[in-house]
């Protein structure tokens, strides 16, 4: 018996999160998400 799927709760970005994420951009110089914790994913447990 299949689940009902619960509907996801989406956060709006406010101007104010906007601000605080732009902020952390520019304070760890961060040009992309490749490679950062948004970015690949990889697994670490040796498969």
């Amino acid at each position: 018996m299949a689940r009902e799927k619960k509907p996801v709760h989406k956060v709006q970005m406010t101007d104010g999160k906007r601000n605080i994420i732009q902020q952390l951009l520019q304070e760890y110089d961060i040009q992309s998400a490749e490679g950062s914790a948004w970015g690949h994913h990889q697994r670490n447990d040796g498969r």
